[in-house]
């Protein structure tokens, strides 16, 4: 499994991180430290969970931080589904009824 990497894509008024590998114990504070740089320009942040191969508690709850950073700050939060696990995951958890899942992210037109 490769080192947990986030990558950030800015768009028109999305923010796109990108995630690979393990949304753990370990690595939780490195996406809470993405989402405190990112600042309040864009208008919609989207997580995209397909490289992500596992996510424990500490994963699901810097998600739910995003998300209500977000809400908190009037923007939109949505995620892309990952894998059948994680998308299992975020089901059994009641995670997906407190957010917005998108099957797939293309940015805006012009962005």
């Amino acid at each position: 499994m490769p080192e947990f990497q986030i990558e950030t894509r800015r768009f028109a008024d999305t923010t796109l991180l990108v995630l690979e590998g393990e949304l753990d114990v370990a690595s939780s504070p490195l996406l809470l430290a993405e989402l405190s740089r990112i600042g309040d320009d864009d208008t919609r942040l989207v997580i995209d969970l397909r490289g992500v191969a596992f996510i424990d508690s500490s994963g699901l709850r810097a998600l739910l931080t995003g998300h209500g950073a977000a809400e908190a700050a009037g923007r939109e939060f949505a995620l892309v589904r990952g894998p059948r696990q994680i998308d299992r995951l975020l089901r059994v958890t009641r995670v997906a009824e407190q957010l917005t899942l998108l099957d797939d992210f293309e940015p805006a037109a012009g962005g």
